[in-house]
């Protein structure tokens, strides 16, 4: 999704609509009138431009995924070596995780996406467009691990991914609970996770 396809007013709904999801509004609640108020136009306008709420909603929680998804990818590859990478990214989950207004967060969190699915006809799907992203994160990844001679280059390329995903999943899990893990702070839990890595790849 390319944001020069859409007009001003386009732009100022989606950021209203995630704006009213930071506030814990469910996406079936929503209603015309306040999306209307956040964007700071009238209600009918919306109608201009969308052809139904659940069509405003759904892309404006593609625009944005798509949006922060382009930023990540964007700062992963500009970081230089494999170490860093892998830490930048358990920088990046981290910030999403704990960031209560994290509009990464607040578009994969939201409740329902699902069953809009068929609402768009031919549209990108919200989890395939993620996992896209994801995939390209890992390419620079496991690139960069190869050239410098941390991961083995005979494992399949789903096996050096699947790595980097297990890592990612124990990582955020941890954020999520630190409650749970009161004898491990931030920076162990990721040279934990780095260092796991390290072992599954070599």
């Amino acid at each position: 999704m390319r944001s020069n396809q859409y007009s001003d007013k386009e732009i100022a709904v989606f950021n209203g609509l995630v704006g009213l999801l930071k506030q814990g509004k469910s996406l079936y609640k929503i209603k015309v009138s306040e999306i209307a108020k956040a964007a700071n136009i009238g209600k009918g306008t919306i109608y201009d431009y969308f052809s139904s709420k659940e069509e405003a909603i759904y892309l404006a929680l593609l625009y944005y995924l798509n949006n922060e998804m382009t930023r990540v990818v964007s700062e992963v590859e500009s970081t230089s070596s494999f170490k860093n990478k892998i830490y930048k990214l358990l920088d990046i989950t981290e910030e999403n995780i704990e960031s209560k207004y994290s509009s990464l967060k607040t578009v994969l969190s939201a409740k329902d996406i699902s069953s809009m699915y068929d609402l768009i006809e031919g549209n990108e799907n919200l989890i395939d467009s993620f996992i896209n992203y994801m995939g390209k994160i890992m390419e620079s990844i496991v690139t960069a691990g190869e050239n410098e001679g941390y991961i083995n280059k005979s494992y399949s390329s789903y096996y050096k991914k699947s790595a980097i995903r297990c890592i990612l999943i124990g990582f955020a899990q941890f954020v999520s609970h630190k409650e749970c893990y009161k004898d491990v702070n931030v920076d162990l839990a990721k040279e934990v996770a780095y260092t796991q890595l390290i072992k599954m790849l070599r």
